[in-house]
């Protein structure tokens, strides 16, 4: 499966400059919890686990609502 970026809903995370580009997807995550903010509360997301597209490849994950699967 392939998912491809169509938004970034946070500028720091690593797929902000990727807006559009594809990638194959590794591992579908249905609960990621995020750590404690500062308000003490908890977030339960959804992600795709993908390998990033640097030297040496890493593995990340995507926000789901930031993504549309293609493939």
């Amino acid at each position: 499966m392939k998912v491809k970026i169509n938004k970034c809903k946070d500028a720091l995370l690593w797929y902000n400059k990727h807006i559009g580009a594809e990638f194959r997807v590794l591992e579908i995550e249905y609960d990621f919890i995020l750590a404690p903010n500062s308000n003490n509360e908890i977030s339960v997301v959804k992600a795709y686990w993908v390998r990033t597209p640097t030297t040496p490849s890493t593995l990340n994950f995507i926000y789901r609502e930031d993504a549309e699967i293609v493939e």
